[in-house]
């Protein structure tokens, strides 16, 4: 049988694709190698818990690209909690983030010299940003040293780092957190991102699912019509290509024939299923992932009381804590909380037992919590690998050198802030494939 088009990778790029493909007319078949689908968006219980494949917040929820992937092909939309505010959590003190210019200004964690160095360097940014400079190949690093912060000032931009690009801040770029500048930029779209830069606050429109991250993939299943078939434990072989052209995939259970096929694994991976063309190839191998541990642990009391949550900055390593069971109580036994605490892995620690890196971790946890040992009701760790961001990466374009095959996934291009991040830069990837496929005349 042929089909319109041919997903490889049920994650949650694969699972939007499919869907708007099928809600556009398509006959689509999504072939995943793994029993699951959902990939790092989903969840599943241990012990009366409901934990996701690593703690997640939805950005960009009101206006943003899974916004317009929900409003225009779920028949069946998630709810949302509101996140609340992030929290940076110093080893004598606990502040909500400072957003905005005018909140650095008043952030009471630093002292009014530190401030005004903080101040002073945003705005430069902000000058060379409105000038078109291009800030994704200049790393906060280089602007930590030119400023010559305090240690606590370097543990902020550090945690921050890790958590918002994936890697330290000698490899992490400014346009990250600033805007991605250069000659692309309209002057509205730069006077936009300066104003919200100088006074709004950045967490507004973020959210948990209620129910957890299954939650997602279970309304985008409810939403599919019947065009759509899923074939799991089907790993993708080869994808099949004739004079220039996809025309399909070869698996262990026989050969798939599409002229569309969108490729939504590790991008990195795709030079394993066909030639491609050589600097194409060199961009895939260029990029790098970042890999995390969760520890997820159900308390017996409540140690998070406030929504949102807290960025641990002057831990041995810095910790994201997210108390999901604050966002919906029914994820963990009643009277319990569950909460995932996230740390990035060196290169070194990736190479340690996975056990005894959570004991390590353990160990920072009770060092903030020195009873939480006691309240400790179930203990679940995980790894996960997202993309990493680093000074003058380039990620490939949705659209590949072989026509009609497309990219979708995080490790696609994107742009540097806003729709970077998570479930809302895989909704933002399957956008722009979408519209390539329309310029190509497959789509109406």
């Amino acid at each position: 049988m042929k089909y319109d088009a041919i997903i490889v990778g049920a994650g949650i790029s694969g699972l939007l694709a499919t869907l708007s493909l099928a809600k556009e007319g398509k006959s689509v078949l999504l072939l995943e190698k793994e029993k699951e689908i959902g990939g790092i968006c989903r969840s599943y219980g241990i012990e009366g818990y409901r934990i996701d494949t690593g703690p997640h917040i939805i950005t960009r929820l009101k206006t943003g690209p899974l916004r317009v992937l929900m409003d225009k092909y779920f028949d069946v939309v998630p709810k949302f909690a509101e996140h609340g505010k992030y929290y940076l959590r110093f080893s004598d003190s606990v502040a909500p983030f400072p957003w905005t210019v005018k909140d650095w200004m008043a952030f009471s964690p630093l002292s009014k010299m530190e401030r005004t160095k903080i101040v002073r360097a945003i705005s430069g940014l902000l000058v060379d940003y409105a000038a078109g400079n291009d800030l994704n190949n200049k790393s906060i690093g280089k602007v930590l040293d030119e400023h010559h912060f305090s240690k606590r000032s370097l543990r902020i931009a550090n945690a921050i780092s890790l958590f918002l690009a994936g890697t330290t801040t000698d490899k992490c770029p400014v346009g990250r957190f600033v805007g991605g500048g250069g000659k692309g930029s309209s002057l509205t779209t730069k006077a936009h991102k300066l104003m919200r830069l100088v006074k709004e606050e950045g967490s507004k429109e973020q959210g948990y699912p209620k129910g957890g991250l299954q939650s997602i993939v279970n309304c985008i299943i409810q939403s599919m019509p019947k065009t759509c078939q899923i074939k799991t434990e089907c790993e993708v072989k080869k994808i099949i290509v004739e004079d220039g052209y996809a025309k399909g995939v070869v698996t262990q259970d026989g050969e798939y024939h599409s002229d569309i096929v969108v490729y939504a694994g590790y991008a990195k991976l795709l030079s394993d299923l066909l030639p491609l063309r050589e600097d194409y190839s060199e961009c895939l191998k260029r990029i790098e992932r970042a890999t995390t541990l969760s520890i997820w642990l159900g308390l017996n009391k409540r140690y998070f009381e406030r929504g949102g949550s807290e960025i641990w900055v002057e831990t041995e390593k810095p910790c994201w804590v997210v108390p999901i069971s604050n966002y919906n109580p029914s994820l963990a036994p009643a009277g319990k909380q569950l909460a995932g605490f996230v740390f990035v892995l060196s290169k070194d620690e990736q190479k340690q037992d996975v056990k005894k890196l959570g004991r390590t971790y353990l160990s920072i946890i009770s060092d903030v919590f020195p009873k939480i040992e006691d309240d400790i009701d179930l203990i679940h760790t995980q790894i996960q690998h997202t993309e990493s961001i680093m000074v003058g990466q380039k990620f490939p374009s949705q659209k590949t050198p072989i026509n009609g095959l497309y990219l979708v996934g995080k490790e696609t291009e994107s742009p540097a802030t806003g729709a970077s991040i998570g479930v809302s830069k895989a909704a933002y990837t399957v956008l722009e494939c979408l519209k390539f496929m329309k310029k190509d005349g497959v789509l109406r």
